[in-house]
């Protein structure tokens, strides 16, 4: 963690205790909440520990306020079972096994070659025109996100998508414009459906919400967000020319390569020039930064960083666990940087050295195909059979897919999805600081107070902008679960609920903290540049208040035809 975050974390600290000690528990939790969620606003160093650290501090405070005035509630005749389901229902245990399945099959197709193959069928359907390309991609992101979970979607769709735009020549700023609108239309887009969106299933399970409720009600709201990233996206590209419809043989070199390493067994060329010990830090930090700032191969940037070439060659041949294609990707840089033809010749060396990996990819790609054609059938089953934990689908398919691969590669790939988990163990204190919000009253009391302030159009749009302010520097999730204790004792819960679904969806693009998916874009785009907190809000902030004026309309719509109907109160599950 950075050093400019410990004086806040201090000082929130000491305020929390503060306000503990003169009695005001509840909104001591409260400003601990508050600070976790205003410094997560600025955390935008691209490290998942610095969101954990900020949470996970603030968060210990928060259970030792909540713990000295209230205790700790002893579970039924001391069963250790009741308590350990208590804490998972605490933290939202089921929401990280879910991600946790849908990374590894993920992970697993994109080991197989299938989305960078995906990537360039699209490009030979449409001839090489961009706009076509970018309209058929939003249109199918917003349907997916419905069916799979945004996160998922977002990163299949985030590397097809920068795969195709990086061979089009397109400037950095347009490249980031149109990533940023996948997680648009993952998040409003993905609503349509209880499947699309971990809010959708957390408000599903529990006010008891059936799958077509989302599709009679919330698609009103998918469509026009649909409608809005494919014609943003198509002003953004109508610019540029078509794009060759073969696929660069660099791009095809530098998968290859990558495969290399997962059957080597090894990270990043960074790390194992680290563990050779004989780099300065010194250099391998301007490795880093030529990586992050100019896009390049690791191998060019460490030649580029000025380590000399006898030592990232060392490194290479234990990284590729193959001392030819080492020396063939110094050559081909130096021959390259000269401008001399004997660059092509080498590089049509190299892809030939990695054939064989790729004829060992693709054998193993029916199989994890099969994998993602379970987990489809296993979603849509439990659309139909809610007593199916949603979680299990993922866990199965993701064990399928697992078991699909080369065993070498196996140990990269559950690498891969750690770190892609890591991303979101900051929900964890949120999690729990809500929790014993509820457990402390907090909600019951706002919320009898929120839902008497005025009529239920006033309430329901106060509910959708209130959600989607908030959903832009905490989690969307987080947001819902306490959106959900709150409306659930009033007649007109179901307009009310309808209102915090789409809220959250659509707050969840504002900021690249906002919701799983962007958090995963924001790892994504950092492949070609930088943007902070304020940057991603400055190119969201236009798209989310169209999006918001129209979602109230609608909503003002839905409720003069008095829709959703009003609904039976369902017991709320805590």
């Amino acid at each position: 963690m950075q050093p400019k975050f410990f004086a806040p974390l201090f000082l929130a600290t000491l305020v929390g205790l503060a306000l503990a000690a003169f009695g005001h528990h509840v909104l001591a939790l409260a400003w601990i909440l508050l600070s976790m969620l205003a410094l997560l606003s600025i955390s935008d160093d691209g490290r998942p520990s610095t969101k954990t650290w900020v949470t996970a501090s603030l968060g210990l405070v928060g259970f030792f306020i909540f713990v000295v005035r209230y205790g700790i509630q002893p579970a039924a005749q001391g069963d250790v079972l009741a308590s350990i389901a208590g804490i998972a229902r605490a933290i939202h245990l089921e929401i990280f096994i879910f991600l946790t399945g849908l990374y590894l099959v993920v992970n697993t197709f994109a080991y197989s070659g299938f989305i960078g193959d995906l990537a360039w069928r699209i490009v030979k359907h449409t001839g090489g025109s961009l706009g076509p390309i970018m309209i058929s991609i939003m249109l199918l992101t917003c349907v997916l996100s419905g069916l799979f979970d945004g996160a998922t979607i977002t990163t299949i769709m985030g590397i097809i998508t920068l795969t195709i735009l990086l061979s089009s020549g397109m400037r950095t700023k347009h490249i980031v414009e149109i990533l940023l609108l996948l997680v648009v239309a993952t998040n409003i887009g993905g609503v349509w459906f209880v499947l699309g969106e971990p809010t959708n299933i957390l408000a599903a399970e529990k006010l008891g919400l059936s799958p077509f409720f989302f599709i009679k009600y919330a698609s009103f709201f998918a469509i026009p967000a649909a409608g809005l990233c494919a014609f943003l996206a198509w002003r953004v590209v109508r610019r540029y020319p078509k794009i060759r419809s073969d696929r660069p043989e660099m791009e095809v070199l530098l998968e290859g390569l990558s495969l290399r390493r997962a059957h080597a067994g090894t990270g990043t060329l960074s790390d194992t020039l680290r563990d050779i010990g004989t780099v300065e830090v010194r250099s391998l930090l301007d490795m880093t930064r030529i990586i992050e700032e100019e896009g390049l191969p690791d191998f060019e940037a460490a030649l580029k960083a000025g380590i000399p070439r006898s030592k990232v060659h060392a490194a290479l041949s234990v990284n590729l666990n193959s001392e030819s294609l080492a020396s063939g990707l110094i050559d081909f840089y130096h021959y390259r940087s000269e401008g001399d033809p004997l660059a092509e010749i080498i590089l049509g060396d190299l892809l030939l050295d990695v054939r064989d990996e790729y004829r060992a990819r693709t054998k193993s790609r029916r199989l994890i195909v099969a994998s993602g054609i379970i987990l489809v059938i296993l979603l849509a089953a439990h659309a139909f059979f809610p007593a199916m934990p949603t979680w299990a689908s993922t866990a199965i398919a993701g064990i399928l897919a697992i078991a699909a691969v080369q065993p070498n590669a196996r140990r990269y790939i559950l690498t891969q999805t750690k770190l892609n988990m890591e991303e979101a163990f900051f929900l964890v204190a949120i999690f729990i600081t809500i929790t014993e919000l509820n457990l402390a009253g907090a909600f019951e009391l706002v919320g009898g107070n929120l839902l008497k302030a005025g009529s239920v159009p006033a309430v329901g749009i106060a509910i959708l902008g209130g959600s989607a302010l908030l959903s832009a520097v905490a989690d969307n999730v987080a947001v819902m679960d306490i959106l959900t204790n709150l409306v659930i004792h009033h007649e007109k819960w179901s307009f009310f609920a309808l209102a915090a679904i789409v809220g959250t969806a659509l707050g969840g693009f504002v900021s690249p903290i906002a919701s799983v998916q962007a958090v995963i874009m924001a790892t994504i785009v950092r492949r070609v540049a930088k943007v902070s907190f304020v940057h991603w809000v400055r190119i969201t902030a236009v798209w989310f208040l169209i999006l918001l004026v129209v979602s109230s309309l609608i909503l003002l719509g839905l409720h003069a035809l008095d829709l959703p109907p009003t609904l039976a109160i369902p017991a709320l599950r805590v």
